[in-house]
């Protein structure tokens, strides 16, 4: 008799499979390897007797970390230790744009923060069609707000290590489901705890915990692909003087004129600067 689950967790070719009722250990057909197709955490599947018969479509697939059918990612920062990391703050949003997923920005350590920064990030955010929560997961501040927006979806958490991930899984279960890392006080940096993308069930959804996403490199974009990724900057294109402005050295740009107004914040426009040089040298590196 065929069932349908959904894998949680796959490791040397055993899969975990939740049924909707019980976690089930399968394997998958070696049709699935000679076409070069291999099953994922979040892949929906149709299993019979133990074994992986059939993988369902795709809504989306990630490299890295290697997980399919992603509704939101949760990206973790802190207001210090370790010091936020806008660069992969952004980078995160453009792949969350480029999947078609929803995106939230988590702010840990908020008793910390006494110059506003959590404040800012929600300002410059939240108008661009992204969550903002603000937290302080050690004293449970936050948690179950967090939690809500996880019901019912596929969720990936994303941050650096020793942002509060972990500590907002354990508080959301009130368990330890996660090892927490410690930040070294030398490098300000957490030592990585996951090792391998697994779906926790939570409620009517799951959470995955995916390490890959810490080191998140930008993609091969093209800088008209990356220049789209910014919705802020689509208000404005149609007023630029070039119909194809880059909004760095044109003349005539609304963009860089809605910068300098206050428009536009700043900082996001100098890392997109910043992430055009990255293609540049990238694609020189390329046919050198």
């Amino acid at each position: 008799m065929k069932n349908e689950g959904i894998i949680t967790k796959g490791i040397s070719g055993i899969y975990t499979v939740f049924d909707g009722e019980n976690f089930l250990e399968c394997s998958a057909r070696g049709i699935f390897r000679k076409n070069n197709m291999k099953p994922l955490p979040g892949d929906r599947i149709v299993f019979s007797e133990g074994v992986i018969e059939e993988i369902k479509p795709r809504k989306n697939c990630f490299i890295r970390p290697a997980v399919a059918n992603l509704d939101q990612i949760a990206f973790f920062m802190s207001v210090k230790s370790p010091e936020p990391d806008m660069f992969l703050l952004d980078k995160m949003f453009f792949t969350a744009l480029e999947y078609n997923v929803d995106f939230i920005i988590c702010i840990n350590k908020c008793d910390y923060d006494g110059d506003g920064f959590a404040d800012t990030v929600k300002k410059i955010y939240e108008p661009l069609g992204t969550d903002v929560v603000l937290m302080q997961a050690v004293n449970g501040v936050g948690i179950s707000c967090i939690a809500d927006k996880f019901q019912g979806k596929i969720t990936a958490l994303a941050g650096q290590s020793g942002v509060g991930k972990s500590t907002t899984v354990n508080g959301i279960f009130q368990k330890n489901i996660m090892i927490t890392g410690n930040i070294s006080e030398k490098s300000e940096r957490g030592k990585h705890t996951t090792r391998h993308a697994e779906l926790i069930k939570y409620g009517s959804g799951f959470i995955i915990d995916t390490p890959g996403f810490s080191a998140h490199e930008l993609p091969e974009y093209d800088i008209r692909q990356l220049r789209d990724f910014y919705p802020e900057f689509l208000k404005y294109r149609g007023d630029c003087k070039f119909k194809e402005c880059i909004h760095i050295n044109e003349p005539g740009c609304a963009v860089k004129e809605q910068v300098e107004k206050g428009n536009i914040d700043l900082g996001r426009y100098e890392r997109y600067i910043k992430f055009v040089e990255e293609i540049n040298i990238r694609k020189a590196n390329k046919y050198k």
